[in-house]
């Protein structure tokens, strides 16, 4: 008899998380956090005119940022255990550099708006992709603006504490491309590109509907 009474449960228990990454249902995503971050710069190109600018690894900066944040994301299930829609992040960093000399302005915020899609693996464990643009406080007095794109991958668990209310730690890494531009007297105008290469840890809450 005990036997039985497991495998009923057992069997609801699947039926329930079936459901809630089934096709019809909805993901909602969100979050405020603190979250550690080690951002490493892959590479700096510059060019101007032809000519090649590009600063060697031996002038890159590796820093370790701790940010505050708030995610939303809004999803829905087309298909069992997938689910595609849209995300916001909004972002305010405070940056501390070792380097007295150099001024920068190390508060900021920004919103990265973009799409992401989940694969959830057994109703729990997940792994997606996300693609997004930024756009920053910090470019408010600035004619123009730096383009910034993030393409995103995740791997993580949905812990249910209830039916519908899931606990989601998660791991993203984020390859970041930025391209800006400005005026050298020597070279004229200058095309900038970093790309950066983000691994952030972080948790929220999921809601299925």
């Amino acid at each position: 008899m005990k036997k039985v009474a497991t495998s009923i449960l057992t069997l609801f228990l699947s039926l329930g998380l079936l459901a809630q990454t089934g096709p019809g249902s909805i993901l909602i995503e969100g979050g405020t956090d603190f979250s550690w971050q080690s951002q490493e710069t892959l590479e700096i190109k510059e060019s101007a005119g032809g000519i090649d600018l590009t600063i060697g690894e031996d002038a890159l900066e590796d820093v370790a940022i701790n940010t505050t944040e708030a995610t939303l994301k809004l999803g829905v299930f087309g298909i069992n255990n997938v689910a595609i829609g849209g995300f916001v992040n909004y972002t305010s960093t405070e940056i501390d550099y070792a380097d007295d000399e150099l001024y920068i302005d190390n508060s900021a915020s920004q919103a990265v708006y973009g799409g992401f899609m989940r694969y959830y693996i057994g109703g729990i464990a997940f792994i997606g992709g996300a693609y997004g643009m930024l756009s920053s406080s910090a470019w408010d007095d600035l004619d123009d603006k730096p383009s910034v794109s993030y393409a995103i991958g995740e791997v993580g668990v949905s812990l249910f504490l209830t039916p519908n209310i899931a606990f989601t730690p998660k791991a993203m890494y984020t390859y970041q491309i930025a391209k800006d531009y400005y005026y050298d007297y020597d070279y004229g105008t200058v095309t900038e590109t970093i790309t950066k290469g983000i691994l952030k840890v972080s948790a929220g809450i999921t809601i299925h509907i």
